[in-house]
């Protein structure tokens, strides 16, 4: 009898789970529970879907699903341990020998009076930015000229204010911190992505909160601590997310800020498992999408018992893009460490660029390169994914953007990582052009470059303009 595998949440966690799946045995009963009406997407592109850079057609996911039965619009409901069951919205009991959750995240709801409507849904005028619908919503709200206010600070927000820019909408970002982005800028590179932002459109507000909504049935205007009045015809609400845990918390599996999992990703039920945004391991809830991809190999591994021993060199570390036309920041993992021995920076004496380097061990452990052109991150992105060796006169060097006489770890040009979540290298992609792979989306169906966090969209399109030019 087949084995019988049942996956809630068609995400991008979910839907890798299955092509994981898929690849170590063909012949699993594999059933996916998705609550959105979509096929699987990239949600990470949904805000250049929102300044019209990509059309909805292309964000799909180039993910192997092979016999999975894909049910979207149907929510699952509850699972009975007992029974080995999920039970969805149409009432129909899927059984399963190992159960995967991926049910994501879901949008912080700050404490706001007059957001939502009696029936606990938000007003007309304001939006969360989580999914393809909320994307949706936000568009037939935005008109050129109109008044658009994003609360929150994050990497999210300030592509969402950016997107609606490119609108037409007249934009203002409201952050309760001092520091935009503060999990992974400084003050002094806060300063400068503020002006950054001034210069492209979007007018920063630090320091401050929302405390009421207004208007006659819809966002008319909101109301600051400090008592000011902005009116606005959209709010968009980008506040964080928090793991979706209900259905495991109602199945009596422990939760802390996630739902906890060992290095298999195993819950406290050995049968069932949590990967991605849902997913707690070693103490954080991760939210990248190379961790959930990662994680996603590590479930099919121990569900299939087929594992690849190599694979933990394909999901190297997060880098981080900010997808904003006018403006180039790169982040990489701790790039906001306090300021120490092993800490180095440099500000151009105009203060429009900031680079800042992190060390640990001699190995780029952060990064930020805010400002410049897109081509000033990539040594700091390919030394910090090899895990390359650094002096200290040699961080330095590149933080002035020298270039460095040895090549990256050893590596040769066509065996460099251009899709870092994928682990794509150069030569991959071009075997792809040659194959007749000679479009973003064809490259993407091909060897899955940039279907993750978008960081080497340009990278690819400069390298099929290079492969065309030379034809």
């Amino acid at each position: 009898m087949k084995k019988r595998v049942v996956i809630v949440g068609n995400g991008m966690a979910g839907a890798r789970t299955v092509a994981e799946l898929v690849d170590r045995d063909p012949e699993l009963s594999i059933t996916v529970l998705g609550a959105e009406e979509h096929p699987a997407y990239n949600r990470t592109m949904l805000t250049e879907v929102l300044s019209g850079i990509v059309e909805e057609a292309d964000i799909g996911l180039a993910e192997e699903q092979g016999k999975a039965e894909i049910e979207t619009g149907l929510r699952a409901l509850k699972i009975d341990r007992d029974k080995k069951v999920v039970k969805d919205a149409a009432g129909i009991e899927h059984s399963y020998d190992a159960l995967v959750l991926a049910t994501g995240g879901i949008p912080r709801m700050p404490d706001i009076s007059g957001l939502c409507e009696e029936s606990g849904e938000l007003i007309q005028g304001a939006a969360f930015f989580h999914t393809l619908d909320d994307c949706r919503r936000i568009l037939r709200s935005v008109t050129p000229g109109s008044r658009a206010v994003v609360l929150g600070g994050g990497l999210l927000g300030l592509e969402t204010a950016r997107a609606l820019v490119t609108r037409g909408a007249d934009v203002e970002v409201l952050h309760a911190g001092e520091v935009l982005m503060n999990r992974q800028l400084d003050q002094v590179a806060s300063q400068i992505l503020v002006e950054k932002l001034a210069g492209v459109g979007v007018t920063v507000r630090l320091g401050c909160t929302i405390t009421a909504v207004a208007g006659d049935r819809r966002v008319q205007e909101v109301r600051l601590g400090d008592g000011t009045w902005i009116p606005c015809d959209l709010l968009v609400l980008s506040c964080g997310f928090a793991a979706a845990t209900a259905l495991a918390e109602a199945a009596e599996l422990p939760i802390g800020a996630g739902v906890l999992v060992d290095q298999d990703m195993r819950t406290a039920d050995p049968d069932i498992y949590a990967v991605g945004d849902c997913a707690e391991a070693d103490g954080v809830v991760s939210g990248l999408v190379g961790e959930a991809w990662k994680q996603a190999r590590k479930a099919a591994e121990a569900i299939t018992g087929a594992r690849d021993r190599d694979a933990c060199l394909a999901h190297p570390p997060a880098a981080t893009r900010l997808k904003a036309p006018g403006i180039e920041l790169t982040v990489m993992g701790e790039s906001n460490a306090p300021d120490g021995p092993n800490v180095h920076a440099v500000e151009d004496a105009d203060h429009s660029a900031y680079r800042r380097i992190v060390l640990r061990e001699g190995r780029i452990s952060g990064a930020v390169v805010l400002g410049g052109e897109a081509e000033d991150a990539t040594p700091f992105v390919e030394h910090y994914h090899a895990g390359t060796r650094l002096t200290r006169n040699k961080a330095i060097r590149m933080l002035h953007l020298e270039k460095l006489e040895e090549p990256v770890a050893g590596q040769k040009p066509e065996d460099a990582a251009v899709c870092y979540c994928n682990n794509v290298p150069q030569k991959t992609i071009l075997e792809a052009w040659t194959q007749g792979a000679t479009s973003i989306a064809a490259i993407a169906r091909s060897t899955k470059a940039t279907t993750g966090c978008g960081i080497c969209r340009s990278k690819v399109e400069a390298l099929l303009a290079s492969a065309a030019a030379a034809e």
